[in-house]
């Protein structure tokens, strides 16, 4: 898939060339935001460290993979397995996916 700004996916009838730092700003916050309310429907409703941490999370992964995690097991044991990405049947390790899910979890788990 491609993206565009600050991670925001391209939707079918999204055809951008170039953005300007204020669109690319407005389009993370409209999807931060729709993160959130994902968030809420798993069950995190308290605006806290939790619910941002599982909105950060849907906004990275995406929410259909974030959903198959947590149907299989808890998140946050889940998601330390997630550091790397797929290059045809090749697996790669990345320190900045790994740096992503450690944000997470340490955000998830702070009082």
């Amino acid at each position: 898939y491609k993206t565009i700004g600050y991670g925001h996916k391209l939707g079918k009838l999204e055809n951008y060339t170039t953005m300007g730092v204020n669109e690319a700003k407005s389009l993370l916050i409209a999807d931060f935001d729709r993160c959130i309310r994902i968030a809420k429907r798993f069950g995190y409703k308290k605006a806290n460290n939790k619910q941002l941490a599982v909105a950060h999370a849907i906004f990275c992964l995406g929410e259909g993979r974030f959903k198959r995690f947590m149907d299989k097991h808890d998140f946050f044991y889940e998601i330390c397995q997630l550091n790397g990405y797929f290059c045809g049947n090749k697996f790669n390790p990345s320190r900045s996916i790994q740096d992503s899910r450690n944000f997470e979890i340490q955000l998830f788990y702070y009082r």
